[in-house]
């Protein structure tokens, strides 16, 4: 659209009349951009709620694996299970950090999303308005 505003006899009269378009390619690739970073802030916290749902899956084997005491009075199972209830609370924070990473990746998905989208509606109404007041409006490139 520059090469043809700039190849006409009134360059400055096309290239206000393509101003609209000119500001709305620019909203398309900055959507676009920032799409690509949404995208990738996502796979980091998916790749996070990954990597922490596998170790808390780990440490569930090992908590399965070591027996519970049971004996009385109870201050004697708690001494005992001290190491399994330790393992446990670190499931159950693995287990958060996993959760967390999952949503904020659910967030950075609907920000892509809506980036992409703004991208692809800025880019076609970029094209579309100067045919627009070309076609339907008797808009002329020549004053």
């Amino acid at each position: 659209m520059a090469s043809l505003a700039a190849s006409l006899r009134d360059p400055a009269y096309v290239f206000h009349f393509l101003t609209p378009s000119f500001w709305s390619f620019l909203i398309g690739v900055v959507a676009a951009g920032s799409s690509l970073f949404f995208l990738a802030l996502r796979a980091d916290e998916q790749g996070e709620h990954f990597a922490t749902s596998h170790n808390r899956d780990q440490i569930n084997e090992a908590i399965r694996a070591m027996p519970e005491v049971v004996a009385s009075p109870k201050r004697l199972a708690d001494e005992a299970n001290q190491g399994r209830n330790e393992l446990i609370r670190q499931s159950h924070e693995k287990h958060a950090r996993a959760q967390r990473a999952w949503a904020r990746s659910q967030r950075y998905k609907v920000g892509w999303a809506a980036s992409l989208t703004i991208s692809a509606l800025a880019f076609v109404l970029g094209y579309a308005w100067p045919l627009a007041q070309l076609s339907f409006f008797g808009a002329k490139l020549l004053p």
